[in-house]
């Protein structure tokens, strides 16, 4: 058995969004109005409309029911936004190459993606010490600076 696909256009829906066209939500089928995923809404408009999405959708949006979560799309609106491109999460991997967090994952004895969440716990100076009591050399240690500052 395959999975249905996404019934709604999704730049359809983002076009009437931003025309704040509340009343199309009860011409929308049951089954349509079911498949419609606030979340996935709000991921898209973030892309146009970030600090909006930030400071009015994303601290009510998870208690709220499919047709509120539309009316709310609807009213930060805004006609003729076009463009919209679906954003990326941001890659995490950035932490695999950074010696912070190797000094990190070494005095916590973790892996450094565990260690990763350590980091704002401890001040650069705190790091430095850290660095210094693993034994790390001059070279390591101006490397460490250097990330520390930058």
């Amino acid at each position: 058995m395959t999975k249905k696909s996404y019934q709604n256009n999704i730049f359809d829906l983002l076009d009437r969004l931003d025309h704040g066209e509340e009343a199309f939500w009860h011409f929308m089928s049951d089954e349509e109005q079911k498949d419609f995923q606030p979340w996935l809404i709000q991921r898209w408009l973030s892309s146009r409309k970030l600090e909006l999405v930030n400071e009015i959708t994303n601290p009510l949006i998870g208690n709220m029911d499919k047709e509120m979560a539309w009316k709310l799309f609807c009213a930060i609106g805004v006609p003729g936004v076009k463009g919209y491109k679906f954003p990326k999460a941001p890659k995490s991997s950035s932490y695999k190459n950074d010696p912070i967090i190797g000094i990190l994952a070494v005095e916590y004895g973790c892996s450094r993606r565990r260690a990763k969440d350590y980091r704002v716990l401890h001040t650069d100076e705190e790091i430095i010490e850290m660095a210094e009591g693993q034994g790390m050399d001059k070279d390591e240690m101006k490397k460490i600076k250097k990330r520390l500052s930058g």
